[in-house]
């Protein structure tokens, strides 16, 4: 799998052989201590947090980390330094279409809270487990804006959750906008093959649409679970954060070769020292009086 992750990757229903080589930074719910952020050979998941969800980090991208949010076992909140707008992503993990109406309820109204915390003019992605089938035409959300025609599953509970979630939220459900095969828009196959579907998506706000140039399937990638990986190529340049704005003034050293620029520069001279010298001449005289 390493040689899909080229920036940022999300991780959803963890458990704990989960792990990733070459030095990628993994953040998941602990509390945001440094030594998560070393990222130094093989980096494992702590199999004792109640955890479901993870972000990885390319190594060195833990220099763009602005901030991050481990909101609870289900989101996960990360901000990076991008060189124009900033890049916060939403990591999630959603309940199942057959789970309560209530823990449905609570989860959206959570990562509803988590998104109205991003500023608004970040780049935002929303992605992971949805657990939604969302329709291959835009006809259910009636807005091209919230989705393409490339879906390739009949919407359950949970899709028009996510539909109506993205049309309120001015964001975008990436699987549904390129054209691929079907195979590389299947997410999921149940163990026997039976049964496969879309579920798992990546959603950018309406504004930077034009970024995301493509969404698919890695169906090479070993991610040890019954989900594959799915990846967005997004046009972004991240940044350091802590590096200092240099003054990036450009100065014309050869334009004291030009006569007219000497001139100017020599009467500006010849005015300034004339007025320090009748400042000078105006100052009162001091007398030094000495006793006989």
């Amino acid at each position: 799998m390493d040689r899909y992750l080229d920036a940022v990757s999300g991780l959803a229903c963890l458990h704990d052989r989960a792990s990733c080589a070459g030095g990628s930074i993994i953040l998941q719910l602990r509390s945001p201590k440094a030594d998560r952020l070393k990222g130094r050979g093989q980096t494992k998941l702590d199999p004792i947090a109640p955890t479901r969800v993870a972000i990885i980090l390319k190594k060195g991208l833990e220099k763009s980390i602005m901030e991050w949010n481990p909101v609870n076992s289900r989101l996960i909140k990360i901000r990076l330094k991008e060189r124009h707008n900033n890049l916060s992503i939403i990591q999630c993990y959603a309940p199942t279409n057959d789970s309560d109406e209530g823990d449905k309820d609570m989860f959206y109204e959570q990562m509803l809270g988590g998104l109205s915390e991003i500023p608004c003019h970040d780049v935002t992605i929303l992605m992971g487990d949805l657990n939604a089938k969302v329709v291959d035409n835009n006809y259910y959300s009636g807005d091209e804006r919230t989705m393409g025609q490339r879906g390739c599953a009949s919407i359950n509970n949970n899709g028009e959750r996510l539909v109506d979630f993205c049309a309120a939220n001015d964001l975008v459900i990436g699987g549904t906008l390129f054209k691929h095969p079907v195979v590389h828009k299947l997410t999921w196959y149940s163990p026997k093959g039976r049964y496969k579907n879309q579920i798992d998506h990546i959603a950018i706000n309406g504004s930077w649409r034009g970024s995301m140039l493509d969404v698919r399937v890695k169906r090479g990638a070993d991610v040890d679970s019954d989900h594959l990986l799915v990846t967005a190529n997004i046009r972004l340049k991240l940044r350091i954060t802590d590096r200092r704005c240099a003054d990036h003034r450009r100065l014309y050293v050869n334009r004291e070769e030009d006569p007219d620029v000497r001139q100017s520069v020599i009467i500006q001279l010849t005015d300034r020292f004339q007025t320090l010298s009748e400042q000078e001449n105006s100052k009162p005289q001091e007398m030094n009086v000495e006793s006989g």
